[in-house]
């Protein structure tokens, strides 16, 4: 004999079932500006001289008048904070200084992993005012300078900002100061209602 669900005898019960779900959009967050706690010059000849002026704004500055590409590195930006589970969307990065003389006031900038290694695309031709302090500001809270990056990446003490001469003239570039933000997201929790259904069957 074919059985009906009149047959049947359910007992629902609803149970709250709290869920967190990652939400796709995710407000950005950020940590910064920070300032570096360590800077130093890549062991070239010619390099920069007193690199570690380059960790506050003082009127103290790294300065640097030769025909190569050395690098300065500030670094140790305090990221240290970023949340585990952060997602990182972009970084900012601000730039005090100035140039001796118009023909060379052109600086490269990139950002790095460890030591004086180029990670993904440097802002290459940026004009550094004559004369006297200005600041450059650089990518934003959509830009991973052309790099994948993790939160141990951003929050390890060697993430760096590397700054370079953008060509082979000897006129002096002098750093003030460098600064950081970083830009992250974090999944927001909601609830999930789930609706959970159990029975004993009757005959």
């Amino acid at each position: 004999m074919r059985r009906t669900k009149h047959d049947n005898h359910f007992h629902v019960n609803h149970v709250i079932v709290w869920a967190l779900l990652a939400l796709a959009n995710a407000s950005a967050q950020s940590i910064g500006p920070n300032s570096p706690s360590a800077a130093d010059a890549q062991p070239v000849i010619p390099t920069w001289a007193d690199a570690a002026h380059v960790m506050t704004s003082d009127n103290q500055r790294a300065g640097f008048a030769g025909g190569n590409r050395a690098k300065l590195r500030a670094y140790d930006f305090g990221f240290s904070t970023l949340p585990a589970e952060a997602t990182v969307l972009g970084f900012r990065i601000s730039i005090e200084g100035y140039a001796a003389i118009d023909r060379d006031n052109v600086i490269d900038v990139a950002l790095s992993k460890s030591g004086f290694d180029v990670i993904g695309d440097a802002k290459l031709g940026n004009k550094l005012k004559v004369g006297g302090d200005s600041t450059i500001t650089l990518g934003g809270p959509n830009d991973l300078w052309g790099a994948a990056w993790s939160r141990g990446d951003v929050a390890a003490n060697n993430f760096a900002v590397l700054i370079f001469d953008s060509d082979s003239d000897n006129g002096a570039l002098y750093i003030d100061h460098v600064q950081a933000t970083v830009y992250y997201s974090v999944a927001s929790p909601r609830a999930l209602k789930v609706k959970k259904i159990t029975g004993a069957r009757s005959n």
